[in-house]
């Protein structure tokens, strides 16, 4: 008898792995639909699918972060914000998911909020360039021009030929007055990658130096 109770609690725990399981591996199914409608833009099919990825396992933290990234991707930005919020609980050592939370946020004009995003994605990894540029920008919205000037300057020093990390310095210096050094970084910004000149930041930035030289 003892062998029989002890062969049916074997039996049930089997299920209860093999179930567990096939969930798990649901959440996954529906993780990798999502990330192919991400991937050719058809986004309410991705949002659909990561959310039942994530009805299917709560703590599936891919999905909560491309959740995150597919309402970023649509202008939903207080909804991004909430679901990578929810993320960064379940893991806060993820960099990518700080990252994308900054960059909800300064769509909101949360800049002081971007700031400790931003900042705890440079704490996980200080060799993040594109962390410290994004840092630089936010600082550069709260008028904090030398501690920006300090962080794209690390971006830079990461990497030498971060043609982005250039244009950002670009736009802070014009925003000092420096309009000389700035047209210099823009410059360097256009050799290094020419379809810079299309991005809407530098619309502004042209205006300062083109106003300069007349």
């Amino acid at each position: 008898m003892e062998g029989c109770k002890r062969g049916i609690v074997v039996f049930l725990l089997l299920l209860s792995v093999g179930a567990s399981l096939s969930q798990y591996l649901d959440a996954d199914a529906y993780y990798n639909d999502g990330n192919l409608y991400l991937m050719i833009g058809l986004f309410d099919k991705a949002l659909e699918s990561y959310q039942k990825a994530i009805d299917v396992n709560p703590s599936h933290i891919r999905a909560y972060s491309n959740l995150g990234v597919t309402y970023y991707k649509i202008g939903e930005y207080e909804k991004a914000v909430s679901i990578l919020k929810k993320a960064v609980e379940i893991e806060k050592d993820d960099l990518a998911i700080w990252y994308n939370l900054g960059l909800s946020q300064v769509e909101l004009e949360r800049y002081e909020e971007a700031l400790v995003s931003f900042g705890e994605a440079t704490l996980i990894d200080d060799y993040f360039a594109e962390g410290w540029n994004s840092l630089a920008l936010t600082l550069n919205e709260l008028d904090r021009y030398d501690e920006a000037l300090n962080c794209v300057d690390k971006a830079l020093m990461i990497d030498p030929y971060f043609a982005i990390a250039m244009l950002s310095r670009a736009i802070i210096l014009a925003e000092m007055g420096r309009i000389e050094e700035a047209g210099k970084w823009y410059a360097r910004s256009l050799t290094l990658n020419p379809k810079i000149k299309d991005l809407i930041e530098v619309k502004d930035l042209e205006e300062k130096l083109n106003n300069e030289s007349k």
